[in-house]
């Protein structure tokens, strides 16, 4: 404590602990001193206005450096001097008595529900604080999104990526061997492969010399596409193969008639690694030998690097393709290449790849990955680098909240994982993990050193090694970083539901989520069991003759999209009829009469347990907070963010009352009171040093006077022998509890008979009629 140099001789010791006890009062943040807008503002919340209180500060602030000292704050009655001058501020009140105060607000305000009063102004901060919480949360998500979507450029890099779709997807060539045109798509053989990269890649799209009026581009115009996509080199061919003999065993009586067997590699022909092909392999036209290269962990095969010199290109296609260069062995074949487009400044990097399949189906794609060539260039950067920083700052501060979560969750229980018992706790620390990982994928795309470590010269664009710009492991990161951004805004959406309990009406959602939550994840194991065995049934029947029945994930996807409507089942009728209706009727029949209402049943008691625990709610001290429109609380919540800019005397009345956190300060002594005498209360009031009509707004603003609570009965002689009083509200509370829990219960049996009746609709009356009269009066 701050060293005291004035002391009267004339306080006892009594008497100086008050004195200590009232300077602790006005101390709000316990520095030792009272600052003076901290003094002003404890004057203006019990009546005084600002410059009544300024006048109180510097008559009491002797040396004028901004704080009353303990010394100077015991020099004067500062208690008595701020109540006289409440007094003094208030002139009708010293020809009324309390009493008169009180009688002004009608009949039943002899009693105090000071529960009342605690519960809402509790509950108030709470929605206060969530409030607060959402609104910094909205803002920062918004920041995060500001951020996200400059990063991802969407309009320039569409734009890019369209235009050289259409003109490398949607480009035609005619075929050699026959009179019809193919485009990329139409690839079904390995000879299309090589047909449409000879003639219509290197023929005419990626070697473009020159203009549309047929003349020859300048040097400068040289090898660009589109006009404004410039080659920033080559192209490069790779593939990978799969060892011999890796098919199925058992065909030891075969191996004479067919002694080369293939089996099949998965995700880009990576999977597993052991099958791949690593040996070298021998080219019988050229003489050549091809060997198996690693560029990168991800990065494997066969490859072939192409500059950007036409006959060249031309002339070692001619090679690799009579060397018979894709073999039997192939799983999948890639041609990419990249360009520069300097009016938007950002690289595109493009891949054409055909998966073989060992039937001898070839799946041809192509893909565009645009990137920028420098992240922090122009001014919209830096201002994009600041909103990164805000981001990255607001991920720390959450972080370090719900470690604190953690710390105090862990005091209280003593368990070391009671902070993820709450199923909202596991969404927030989810979603910091995914922000972590996503800085960590954004910081490596950033000091990528393909871009970073870049030769430019006049005609070409290489790494430092002298090789073609390969973007394989950016393009894949990139990839992984906004589809992960697309992941962890939907986990935003489920955070924001967290945030709707400021309002008791938006706050439904919520607690209807969480009372469904139980039933609907019960109820998915079901209905996972039950796609399950469709999709094999599917597989089984149609796997041999639809595409999407091919493999478990596309039929999955299929068959949802017989649910919502988007597939269309006459294919399963062309394919086959009778297996069509083994698969489809019954699924239909399932989930239009079992899954879909079931689930739509487990949502209504949800939504109806959700009601019921409102409407017992209403009947309790929370009603005016539950009723609160939420218009009316936001308009609230600005008004009084805004009061500090509002001068005391132009304030709205409501404003001018104490705030939420120091009536709880007041009342904190009544914590175990539930109802008091208006008569005690006032008594206990008086030495707070707040006016009588200050202490009457603040009742009536939380709705808190009632009668008298007592109803007496004469005591039971046998149970109550001294003849204390029994009260009934407890009884009438309970009994009130248990008629609310059977309205409750028959409510939830009324939607379940509802429900039954949608889905087996009873017979119209006529109907009715007539089968009463066929069947003789009996049914």
């Amino acid at each position: 404590e701050q060293e005291v140099e004035f002391q009267p001789e004339q306080f006892t010791n009594d008497e100086w602990d008050e004195i200590r006890r009232q300077f602790s009062d006005f101390d709000l943040d316990g520095n030792g001193y009272i600052e003076i807008e901290e003094f002003i503002g404890l004057c203006t919340q019990v009546g005084l206005s600002r410059e009544r209180a300024e006048k109180l500060s510097m008559m009491y602030d002797e040396d004028g450096d901004g704080v009353i000292d303990f010394s100077e704050f015991a020099k004067r009655d500062v208690v008595g001097d701020l109540q006289q001058a409440v007094e003094d501020s208030k002139p009708k009140l010293e020809a009324q008595e309390p009493e008169e105060i009180r009688a002004g607000l009608g009949e039943n305000t002899s009693h105090v529900n000071v529960a009342k009063i605690l519960q809402v102004v509790r509950a108030k901060i709470d929605n206060s604080k969530i409030a607060f919480a959402f609104g910094r949360y909205m803002l920062y998500v918004c920041i995060y999104i500001y951020v996200v979507m400059y990063q991802r450029n969407p309009q320039d890099s569409l734009r890019i990526s369209t235009s050289l779709r259409n003109y490398f997807v949607g480009s035609e060539y005619l075929a050699p061997n026959g009179m019809e045109t193919k485009s990329l798509m139409d690839i079904v053989t390995v000879e299309d492969v090589w047909d449409w990269t000879q003639i219509n890649f290197v023929g005419g799209l990626f070697y473009n010399d020159k203009y549309y009026n047929d003349a020859f581009r300048t040097r400068v115009d040289r090898n660009s596409v589109l006009e404004h996509n410039k080659l920033t080199g080559g192209f490069r061919l790779t593939q990978r193969r799969i060892r011999n003999d890796t098919c199925l065993e058992g065909r030891a009586s075969f191996k004479r008639f067919a002694p080369n067997c293939y089996g099949e590699l998965y995700v880009e022909a990576m999977v597993p690694f052991n099958l791949v092909e690593k040996e070298p392999f021998y080219g019988p036209f050229s003489g050549k030998t091809y060997n198996w290269e690693r560029k990168w962990f991800w990065d494997v095969g066969y490859y072939q690097e192409f500059t950007k010199d036409k006959e060249d290109a031309v002339a070692r296609l001619h090679e690799l393709r009579m060397d018979n260069w894709i073999g039997p062995a192939t799983q999948w074949i890639r041609l990419d290449f990249a360009l520069y487009n300097p009016n938007v400044g950002s690289y595109a990097f493009c891949v054409a790849s055909f998966e073989v399949r060992p039937t001898g189906l070839i799946i041809p794609n192509f893909e565009v990955t645009v990137r920028r060539s420098g992240y922090y260039i122009a001014t919209q950067d830096y201002i994009r680098l600041a909103m990164e920083v805000v981001v990255v700052a607001g991920w720390a501060a959450y972080t370090w909240g719900e470690f604190l979560d953690a710390r105090r969750l862990y005091k209280q229980s003593g368990k070391m994982l009671a902070y993820f018992s709450e199923f909202w706790n596991a969404v927030d620390l989810l979603h910091l993990v995914i922000m972590l990982m996503l800085f960590f994928t954004w910081v490596y795309i950033v000091s990528d050193s393909t871009i970073s470590e870049l030769i430019i010269t006049e005609d070409q664009i290489t790494m430092a090694n002298g090789a073609p710009l390969d973007f394989t492991e950016t393009a894949l990161a990139i990839r992984f970083y906004y589809a992960t951004h697309g992941f962890n805004l939907l986990i935003c959406v489920v955070r924001i539901l967290k945030f709707l309990r400021q309002n008791a009406f938006l706050g439904q959602l919520t607690d209807a989520f969480e009372l469904m939550r139980p039933g609907l994840l019960q109820f998915a194991v079901v209905l996972f069991i039950s796609i399950f065995m469709f999709t094999a049934m599917g597989v089984i029947l149609f796997g041999s003759k639809i595409q999407e029945f091919t493999a478990f994930l596309e039929a999955v996807d299929n068959i949802m999209g017989y649910t919502i409507g988007y597939s269309d089942p006459m294919d399963l009728f062309g394919a086959d009829s009778v297996g069509a209706i083994v698969f489809y009727y019954p699924f239909t029949f399932l989930m239009a009469f079992f899954v879909l209402p079931l689930t739509v049943a487990v949502i209504m008691d949800g939504y109806g347990e959700m009601q019921a625990m409102y409407e017992a709610a209403r009947s309790t001290n929370l009603a005016d907070v539950i009723n609160l429109d939420y218009p009316d609380q936001l308009y609230r919540g600005f008004i009084r963010s805004m009061q500090f800019f509002i001068p005391h005397h132009h304030r709205h009345p409501r404003l001018r009352l104490p705030a939420k956190e120091e009536v709880l300060r007041l009342f904190a002594d009544l914590n175990k009171i539930e109802i008091i005498s208006y008569a005690e209360l006032r008594k206990m009031f008086r030495d707070k040093f707040i006016s009588e009509e200050l202490l009457v707004e603040v009742i009536k603003k939380y709705n808190a006077f009632r009668p008298d609570p007592q109803w007496d009965l004469p005591a039971a002689a046998e149970g109550n022998p001294d003849g204390d009083h029994l009260e009934l509200a407890p009884l009438i509370e309970q009994l009130q509890l248990r008629a609310d829990q059977l309205v409750r219960d028959q409510q939830s049996m009324q939607r379940k008979l509802d429900l039954l009746c949608e889905i087996f609709p009873p017979p119209p009356p006529a109907e009715s009629i007539e089968m009463l009269s066929k069947s003789g009066g009996k049914f």
